[in-house]
């Protein structure tokens, strides 16, 4: 309700947990919020409001941004943050210290914001583990004996009933008060060879033990993901120097790995392949040119004048007083739309030629 009154939103909707077969199944302890913005609203603006509200809920870990920029996080790094830290190692109890520790660290970095380490949650669970010389004594097979606890404990249909169009499942299952403490579960009967009976912890170690509710793998190896977003107004090259910094002291320090990925490998891989495409280009248009002029020496003069030329089109605007000379100069790259009145890249060139 408190986003929906933020001005500029006009709707608001909530998605809690995921199914299990879902591709990015959730538990219900985590909600997907999205909301709609009415035209003329910046969403920087609408970005920084939310961020107030959100503020002000204790104990709430959130990742701000858009739907697609999420999508594309998740397929770059497997989180939806735009950096995201994976540390790699055997230990459980390890990496959740370390993650704990790394997100304690990245709390002091400037720049860095929605930290969220996805420590793995810690449940209480009842592992059976059979012995397998009792069994043995008792005639059983380890199968066996797993089998009549599951059918007890869980239940096993035995019939369907069909009513119009429905059909029900009938499931037979020890009552719930027969199943209700770690006692009981102890003491269930199982049947053994020529009918002998034996209580399951003759024959088995009944927990209680806490074991992970998840564990995270990557190329077979357990890892813990720490995942951070760039606060506005920083670089998500320079923040990740600076995360680099904090960070990989921390994990060697354990003798641990750790890797980083997100939005800025796409960016950094971007940015190799627009250098290598622009030598590239660079290199082409210096044979052309010295074939065109049969002199290498000519060539190199044209090209070194070309940035002079864009400096004179930039003077050609600012003379025909126009109001948007900086929008008109980056419109002539593809960015933005144009203002009148326009001048060519042709003009700009001709400008000093």
């Amino acid at each position: 309700r408190r986003l929906a009154q933020i001005d500029g939103v006009s709707a608001v909707v909530r998605r809690t947990g995921r199914a299990e077969r879902d591709e990015h199944a959730h538990g219900v302890n985590r909600s997907e919020i999205v909301l709609t913005v009415e035209p003329g609203h910046t969403k920087d603006a609408i970005k920084r409001e939310i961020d107030a509200v959100l503020a002000n809920v204790p104990s709430l870990r959130t990742e701000v941004g858009s739907p697609i920029g999420h999508q594309l996080s998740h397929v770059l790094s497997g989180t939806q943050a735009a950096i995201a830290i994976n540390v790699f190692g055997d230990d459980l109890d390890t990496l959740r210290a370390i993650a704990k520790e790394v997100e304690t660290a990245l709390e002091d970095v400037p720049g860095a914001r929605d930290i969220l380490a996805n420590r793995e949650a810690v449940v209480e669970s009842l592992p059976i583990r059979y012995r397998p010389e009792d069994l043995k004594r008792w005639g059983l097979r380890p199968a066996d004996a797993a089998g009549q606890v599951e059918a007890a404990f869980n239940g096993v249909t035995v019939a369907s009933v069909n009513e119009g169009v429905r059909r029900y499942e009938i499931i037979v299952r020890l009552h719930p008060d027969a199943r209700k403490n770690l006692e009981d579960v102890r003491q269930f009967l199982l049947l053994g060879e020529e009918g002998a009976q034996v209580r399951l912890e003759e024959i088995a170690d009944v927990g209680p033990e806490n074991m992970p509710l998840g564990i995270q793998r990557e190329n077979g190896r357990r890892k813990a993901v720490i995942s951070l977003n760039v606060a506005e107004g920083f670089n998500i090259g320079d923040l990740v120097d600076r995360v680099e910094e904090a960070v990989t002291p921390i994990v060697q320090r354990h003798g641990y790995s750790v890797t980083y990925g997100g939005q800025f490998e796409a960016q950094q891989s971007a940015s190799r392949a627009i250098y290598l495409m622009s030598a590239l280009v660079a290199v082409v248009i210096l044979v052309l040119l010295s074939s065109a002029f049969h002199s290498t020496r000519a060539a190199v003069l044209v090209m070194f004048n070309l940035p002079l030329a864009l400096i004179g089109g930039i003077l050609a605007i600012f003379l025909s007083e126009s109001d948007n000379i900086f929008t008109n100069a980056a419109a002539l790259f593809g960015i933005g739309a144009y203002h009148a009145p326009v001048i060519s890249i042709a003009s700009m060139v001709g400008f000093v030629t």
